[in-house]
């Protein structure tokens, strides 16, 4: 039987995990917001004198959707929280400008333009900066036997 050789998790995958997870708490945060919306709209119609069964289970089943969408979404955010807090010891002994890049680039979401123009160097010496970052990232995780 052939054994399956797993990729090695390199720091710039691991970081994107950050940008990953965040864009995942947006999604279910505009979710959640279209869900109250729309369980919204439907009390608003309760003027009506006669209300229907259906109107009813209807917004009955969108309460329940919408309490299991908020646990999920505090799930999400708890399992974002308690990552960007791991990165954030992780590089905490690393050099100042590694670590505003980090910041900035994978926790902020911000472009490699957006971190230049703050760190006040051009985009060009924030991607180098990167790659550097990214083998100092890459010997922690190594120290620390971070494969996933």
């Amino acid at each position: 039987m052939e054994k399956v050789k797993s990729e090695k998790m390199t720091a710039k995958k691991y970081l994107s995990r950050l940008r990953e997870m965040d864009d995942l708490v947006n999604l279910k945060a505009k979710e959640l917001l279209e869900q109250q919306m729309m369980i919204t709209s439907l009390g608003s119609n309760s003027d009506i004198k006669v209300q229907s069964s259906n109107t009813s289970n209807k917004t009955q089943d969108m309460a329940i959707k919408l309490a299991m969408l908020q646990q999920e979404a505090v799930a999400q955010c708890f399992e974002l929280v308690q990552f960007r807090t791991k990165v954030m010891k992780m590089i905490s002994k690393m050099k100042f400008d590694y670590q505003v890049i980090v910041y900035d680039y994978y926790i902020q979401n911000n472009t490699f333009e957006k971190v230049a123009c703050d760190m006040k160097i051009s985009t060009v010496w924030v991607q180098n900066l990167h790659t550097k970052m990214l083998a100092e990232f890459q010997k922690i995780m190594d120290e620390q036997g971070i494969t996933e």
